[in-house]
């Protein structure tokens, strides 16, 4: 995948599937604080719920979530899986441009509902991806990219995937 290149996919979830992940992240499910986006950027705290980490399962929501994802990506080595929660803002605040692990990946943002929290990919170019409920934006790790934090929703929900696919291994 070029640098330069990131795909969308719409209505990634069959509706049933999407309903199921939809109730499960907006209900019960633990979240853990996290005091910053990016290193050196403040005030911009967020929480996570882990699904997978270096191949170890971490969630009991995983069967439920998760494995539809690692199926259909055909997910060959999973680096990390979390779901990343933004609360609203009064205003936007981007969290600067970052790349989620060094090793060589893809990264998956997929987004649970819809909200003006767009992500931002690359940095000369400025890529605004409109998160839009049940879409999926796959690129290579290697493309920085950030988030605008939402002024319009309470909640800024999306599942952030980072693996190798099995093609690539």
């Amino acid at each position: 995948m070029n640098l330069s290149n990131y795909k969308t996919i719409k209505n990634f979830l069959d509706k049933k599937t999407f309903l199921k992940c939809q109730e499960i992240l907006f209900g019960e499910l633990p979240w853990f604080y996290r005091g910053e986006l990016v290193e050196d950027k403040k005030n911009n705290f967020y929480f996570t719920h882990s699904f997978m980490k270096e191949q170890q399962i971490t969630s009991p929501a995983y069967d439920h979530i998760i494995k539809p994802f690692v199926e259909r990506l055909r997910m060959k080595y999973i680096f990390e899986i979390r779901a990343n929660l933004i609360l609203k803002t009064d205003k936007e605040i981007f969290s600067g441009f970052h790349v989620d692990t060094d090793k060589s990946s893809t990264t998956a943002i997929f987004y649970v509902n819809n909200n003006n929290g767009h992500t931002i990919l690359d940095k000369k170019k400025k890529i605004k991806i409109k998160p839009t409920a049940n879409k999926l934006l796959i690129f290579n790790n290697e493309l920085p990219h950030g988030v605008m934090a939402q002024t319009n929703t309470k909640r800024r929900i999306i599942i952030n995937f980072n693996y190798t696919p099995h093609e690539l291994i």
